[in-house]
């Protein structure tokens, strides 16, 4: 999860967080990034495989995130 948040109206206070969350039971499985004002990190993260989703919430920043599922590949034995 790449994620970059830019001060708001109150600088240095705005708050972002990214959770991920269960699509079967809504519940919270494991908060990615939490963050207080401005900043830009890439945050790795695993989870076993499940239908889930990205909750953001946020005050006082604007912010953008990117979202890349990593897939493993095994390459096939030269035949």
């Amino acid at each position: 999860l790449r994620w970059e948040t830019r001060d708001g109206q109150a600088p240095g206070r705005g708050l972002f967080r990214a959770t991920l969350h269960s699509a079967i039971s809504g519940r919270p499985l494991q908060t990615i990034v939490e963050q207080t004002g401005a900043g830009a990190d890439t945050a790795f993260f695993q989870d076993d495989p499940r239908v889930s989703y990205l909750v953001i919430d946020s005050h006082d920043v604007d912010w953008k995130v990117t979202l890349e599922e990593a897939v493993k590949v095994t390459p096939r034995p030269a035949s």
